[in-house]
């Protein structure tokens, strides 16, 4: 990939992520939802690849934008993910990004469920082998918020178990689950990760625990 191709490429990345930022900070503060304003620990920000399968219709590419906004201002610099083009599956020719990459050696990959008969309801799923691979069903009905879903599986790629919390994040029952990235989960992250959770930011909304 030439340096003109990789600058543009890093182009749309930034222009992806910044096109949904107002319309995500307005979805949020409609629902009541706040994030705190810690200052960030680290200088250079890590950039990861978030890759969503070409199946996917505008409903549920719109609900991984969104997952990806409430994430990104938790972690508050210590990584920030990045939409990247859904044709580029290759990361071995875009040494600009690969060698930024850290906590997710390869990017995040959303992909359609393709569960079996023997998970019936089934939102969301990540399997233990491959941490950085998110399973959504894009067939769920349209009351399900699939950006909960996806901001909960994606907990589960940095490593975090659930919680018997009511209206936490982790919460593994999706009725009862928060609407964004609270404060138990940053705290959890934090213990997993090593991180200071004082420099994460957490969301406020009703309902909280």
């Amino acid at each position: 990939m030439g340096s003109f191709a990789r600058k543009l490429a890093a182009l749309l990345f930034l222009m992806a992520v910044a096109g949904c930022a107002a319309w995500c900070r307005s979805s949020g503060t409609a629902r009541g939802i706040y994030y705190t304003r810690h200052p960030a620990d680290r200088v250079q920000v890590i950039y990861v690849p978030v890759y969503a399968d070409e199946s996917f219709d505008d409903r549920v590419r719109d609900n991984i934008r969104i997952a990806l906004w409430h994430w990104n201002r938790t972690l508050n610099g210590h990584l920030q993910f990045v939409v990247a083009d859904l044709a580029v599956k290759d990361l071995e020719d875009n040494i600009e990004v690969r060698h930024r990459i850290d906590l997710l050696d390869m990017g995040l990959e959303f992909v359609p469920s393709g569960f079996d008969e023997d998970t019936p309801g089934l939102l969301g799923l990540v399997r233990g082998a491959d941490l950085h691979v998110i399973h959504l069903n894009a067939e769920a009905e349209y009351a399900v918020d699939l950006s909960v879903v996806a901001m909960h599986e994606m907990a589960h790629t940095f490593g975090l178990g659930h919680t018997q919390v009511q209206g936490s994040l982790l919460f593994p029952i999706y009725s009862d689950q928060a609407p964004c990235v609270d404060e138990i989960t940053a705290q959890t992250l934090a213990a997993v990760q090593g991180w200071n959770y004082q420099h994460l930011n957490w969301c406020e909304h009703p309902g909280a625990p």
